[in-house]
């Protein structure tokens, strides 16, 4: 029979998510174990593009409460990044360098322009519209058939694999109980209270867990005797030489 040991807080993850909620509750006089089956951010924060662009979330041109989430979260990271590489030693690579968007196609071309000027009245972010030379000034790769677009320069990018780096550094200078290689199988409840969460080394009383375990989530909340939908996003990402 594995030991037992206590939290006031269990995490389930150590992705990006889970080592943010990590980090804000440190800085409470909390006891927190932070749960990670493999290494910290080696799942999906490992493949993130790190890329913080809000209107990706109103490409119709409307806004939503996730949209508006998104903005708001976006701009907080021009003073979290800083403090993070001060408090770690870790460079993330944040850039504020503004993100195109471009028409191929008269028919695109239309449908971006429509965009642009529900953007301008709906969105409170800053966005100008590129004309063919200036895209191609921008982005001197692009083809001939792209006929314009827009920028926006508020939308940032940073490294994800650096910011969970720095993260971790931070957690286990900070006294949190991060414990890679230690999957989370279960947990004891009752009703709706948890009492402990199980691992293949024994079991952590808590009161309070939270999941983050991305795409395992939905799997978690069956412990609960619960459905959380999880829904793959595709994507793709190319990496270039400098």
């Amino acid at each position: 029979m594995g030991s037992t040991a206590v939290a006031d807080v269990v995490i389930v993850g150590g992705g990006i998510v889970g080592c943010m909620t990590a980090y804000e509750l440190s800085q409470a006089d909390l006891q927190i174990t932070l749960l990670e089956r493999g290494g910290l951010g080696q799942e999906a924060s490992s493949a993130s593009g790190g890329q913080l662009v809000p209107l990706h979330l109103a490409a119709d041109g409307e806004t939503s409460p996730l949209f508006e989430f998104h903005r708001g979260s976006t701009y907080l990271f021009d003073e979290l990044v800083p403090a993070l590489e001060d408090a770690s030693g870790v460079c993330m690579g944040y850039e504020r360098s503004g993100v195109p968007r471009v028409a191929e196609g008269e028919n695109e071309h239309d449908r971006l322009k429509q965009t642009f000027t529900a953007w301008q009245r709906n969105v409170g972010m800053p966005v100008s519209w590129l004309d063919v030379d200036e895209v191609h000034r921008l982005e001197p790769g692009l083809g001939p058939n792209v006929l314009g677009g827009i920028f926006s320069p508020d939308e940032r990018t940073l490294s994800s694999a650096r910011f969970v780096e720095a993260l971790g550094r931070i957690l286990r200078a900070r006294g949190v109980d991060v414990r890679e290689g230690t999957p989370a199988t279960g947990i004891r409840h009752h009703e709706q209270q948890v009492h402990a969460v199980e691992t293949p080394q024994g079991e952590i009383q808590t009161p309070e867990l939270v999941l983050a375990a991305g795409a395992w989530t939905g799997l978690c909340s069956q412990w609960f005797g619960l459905t959380v939908p999880i829904t793959p996003l595709r994507g793709q990402m190319v990496a270039v030489r400098p």
